[in-house]
């Protein structure tokens, strides 16, 4: 009977996996991840920023020293972090060091040292996803020792750790703290560093301001309810262009928070606003 009831859950279990081109998932894009075949995947960089921004790092068992509760820290933040503290050649490549978790998810190191088939899934998936954004590690050992002065830094800030032995013990964290955003503040926050490292940030900016201005013209039937919008994205797009990437770490991520993101929850706001009024208008 046992035997059986594994059966009929396997048979339940295959029955909701994609296998018409192997064994897939489908993305917020739209499109499928093969893991048989992750090279030929369309992942999109939304994909992955919102992927690592709903994946919890520490198996989500993370408490915050700082604000004295549980709390949900992303993959995407401790990428964008992370992407601030290396030299300049390593940033994009820091940002994008955990592209595999994004279809793969977060499996903790201890549990991923008994699964060294699950570890060589990861790799490649991590493999195909870089080389579809051209990216090559040039310095895995630099980007290692970033990543474990990051988890020096989390056991810190986020863990209840009490002092007791780890293989860390001799690996100093960084001198700043860290305190976890949402989910959507770290996709927000991912999408906008990746343009800016790529160097899309201005030609991005630009498309939608001119959209925005386009869709208020009157002559085009606008009414003047983008202006708003406008001004908020301009705004925002200053402060992205303000940023001194050689600044400190403290301030670079002070400049962040107390500039970028509440530029970005003001137009967070008018974008919201703005629909509800088009849809108001529409009923």
């Amino acid at each position: 009977m046992v035997e059986h009831n594994e059966q009929l859950i396997d048979a339940m279990r295959a029955s909701v996996i994609r296998k018409a081109i192997g064994p897939t998932i489908l993305l917020g894009s739209g499109t499928y991840f093969d893991f048989e075949d992750p090279e030929s995947s369309e992942i999109t960089i939304e994909d992955i920023a919102y992927g690592l921004a709903f994946e919890g790092r520490c198996a989500g068992q993370c408490f915050s020293r700082i604000l004295h509760r549980r709390v949900f820290y992303s993959v995407a933040q401790h990428c964008f972090l992370m992407s601030l503290i290396v030299p300049p050649e390593l940033r994009l490549q820091a940002l994008m060091h955990e592209v595999g978790e994004a279809v793969c998810g977060d499996m903790t190191a201890p549990l991923k040292s008994l699964n060294p088939s699950f570890k060589a899934i990861e790799k490649r998936c991590e493999a195909a996803i870089l080389n579809r954004f051209c990216i090559t590690i040039t310095d895995p050992v630099a980007l290692k020792q970033a990543d474990v002065r990051m988890l020096a830094t989390e056991r810190r800030d986020l863990l209840l750790w009490r002092g007791e032995k780890w293989s860390l013990n001799d690996i100093d964290p960084y001198d700043f703290e860290i305190i976890p955003w949402t989910p959507e503040q770290a996709a927000e926050a991912f999408l906008a560093r990746y343009a800016e490292l790529t160097n899309a940030q201005a030609d991005y900016g630009r498309h939608i301001i001119s959209a925005l201005t386009l869709k208020n013209d009157p002559g085009n039937g606008g009414d003047g309810e983008a202006d708003r919008l406008v001004d908020e994205a301009q705004f925002l797009l200053e402060r992205l262009d303000d940023l001194d990437l050689d600044d400190d770490t403290d301030d670079l991520i002070r400049d962040w928070n107390g500039h970028v993101e509440p530029s970005i929850a003001r137009l967070r706001a008018a974008l919201s606003q703005h629909r509800k009024g088009s849809e108001s208008d529409g009923e």
